[in-house]
């Protein structure tokens, strides 16, 4: 490796093994491949992110699998996040190495790498059955007072920092920190990761900041779910009440666009909606969803100019300190609004929401966040019936595996013997390490929801939904696998 071919690298883009920051990760420029190109590839064929395309997004898959999964909204969330990266680094980096094309495009080709492989890994601490599974994992630990409470963000940094998982996944120390959606001074890992988090973030001279990746990987995020799931919503709901609910977006024909082509998109994007709503055909929907991405877009591409023209006044805009003045614009521009609970002011530092000056959209997009889930998803009995489901069956499993944690030897016990053999060595060696309970968490939020069906069917019987009276899809029992 030539020493030149890196001289510019900034140093939050050091390229060094997450689990062994001493050691720098192998790369091969003559091969074009560098630290974030594996990164992606080791992502791509890892167990955690093949699983994702059996867990649910919004709409569970035992019921309908023509919808999104966890896999699908990550590869568009990817495409969308690479989109990001490579406007940001033709609007900033061209500017910084105006002379020095080779430099520019290596530079840029990293950071949409790395945008791209977060992008496909941010959900793989996701557990079964979207947010509901995640909700009742979360409220299980605090209903058993424990110390540790589930949160899929952490999550992803456990599966990539844990020394004893049973599959070992080694991606780079950027990589790691910008997989975070917050600084580390706040609540980003667990505490079991919290060390090795330290040094990853100070190696990177990101110890209170956000790395760049994570910001377009969160807006790159919310712009695949927001499109992803009124598309899903128009193709389950035809027919219903919801699509009334659906048809009553107002927010829509107020987006405000920031270029021509965007105000040509603004006239057509309401009637694009409509022609979806009421002829759902593979066109009407394709068009609406261009068009909406296209509008989010628009919004996200202006506020990097924003960003842009912010950089370079500053007298010193060097490659280095482009996190910290990226982190601050972020802060200084976010949305704010009241949480619904506590009706306490609070900020988004999400890029899709951005308060600037000419546009309205960043708010407009946010009350679309608002109105499709709390007037046309969450109401829908089809959603309702599906949150039981996941409730019944997660609780069921958790119910089934807790009292492991009271075994004073696990060997002895029925539930134990029935479990994978790679499941059982990891358990006796987080027993061991005192660590019982969080690894059952790993491995029950790692199930798809096929498989956690399947498991809680052989482990926990029908009678609990009988008595509910949820439909249970007829799942053939599976060979158990994590």
């Amino acid at each position: 490796m030539k020493d030149n071919y890196f001289k510019y690298r900034p140093v939050w883009m050091n390229a060094f093994l997450a689990r062994s920051p001493d050691k720098v990760v192998t790369e091969n420029p003559i091969r074009a491949r560098n630290a974030f190109n594996r990164d992606l590839g080791t992502i791509v064929h890892s167990n955690f992110f093949k699983r994702l395309s059996h867990k649910t997004q919004v709409f569970s898959l035992p019921y309908n699998d023509h919808v999104h999964t966890r896999l699908t909204h990550s590869v568009e969330a990817a495409q969308v996040g690479r989109h990001i990266a490579r406007y940001f680094c033709s609007t900033v980096f061209k500017k910084l190495f105006t002379s020095d094309h080779e430099t520019y495009h290596k530079l840029s080709a990293e950071l949409e790498e790395l945008t791209s492989a977060v992008c496909l890994a941010h959900d793989i601490g996701h557990s079964a059955f979207g947010h509901t599974g995640k909700v009742v994992i979360e409220e299980y630990c605090k209903d058993k007072n424990e110390a540790h409470i589930f949160d899929d963000n952490k999550q992803v940094v456990r599966i990539l920092l844990n020394p004893i998982w049973f599959e070992k996944i080694q991606v780079s120390g950027p990589f790691v920190a910008a997989i975070l959606k917050k600084k580390i001074t706040e609540t980003n890992c667990y505490d079991s990761e919290r060390s090795e988090l330290n040094v990853i973030m100070k190696k990177l001279e990101l110890l209170d900041l956000r790395h760049p990746a994570s910001i377009f990987m969160e807006a790159a995020d919310d712009i695949a779910y927001l499109s992803g799931d009124v598309l899903d919503a128009i193709a389950i709901y035809s027919g219903k009440q919801s699509l009334e609910n659906l048809s009553q977006f107002e927010t829509l024909s107020q987006l405000m666009c920031v270029d021509h082509e965007g105000k040509e998109l603004q006239e057509s994007l309401k009637l694009s909606f409509d022609a979806a709503l009421s002829e759902p055909s593979c066109d009407n929907i394709q068009e609406f969803s261009d068009k909406f991405l296209r509008v989010a877009l628009n919004h996200v591409f202006r506020a990097i100019d924003h960003f842009s023209n912010t950089f370079f006044a500053e007298a010193d805009h060097s490659l280095a300190n482009l996190p910290l003045y990226l982190n601050n614009f972020i802060q200084s521009n976010a949305h704010t609004y009241k949480h619904k609970e506590t009706n306490e002011e609070q900020t988004d530092p999400n890029l899709v929401y951005l308060k600037l000056a000419d546009s309205s959209a960043g708010n407009s997009l946010f009350a679309l966040k608002g109105q499709l889930y709390r007037n046309s998803i969450f109401p829908e009995q089809f959603i309702r019936e599906q949150d039981n489901l996941a409730r019944v069956v997660l609780t069921g499993i958790l119910d089934k595996l807790y009292p492991l944690t009271r075994e004073s030897d696990l060997s002895s016990s029925p539930v134990f013997k029935e479990l994978p053999e790679e499941i059982r060595g990891y358990f006796l060696a987080a027993k061991d390490q005192g660590t019982l309970f969080p690894a059952i968490l790993d491995v029950v939020s790692g199930m798809t929801d096929r498989y956690a069906i399947s498991f809680w069917k052989e482990t926990v019987g029908l009678t609990a939904l009988d008595r509910i009276g949820i439909r249970l899809p007829n799942i053939k029992t599976e060979k158990k696998s994590a």
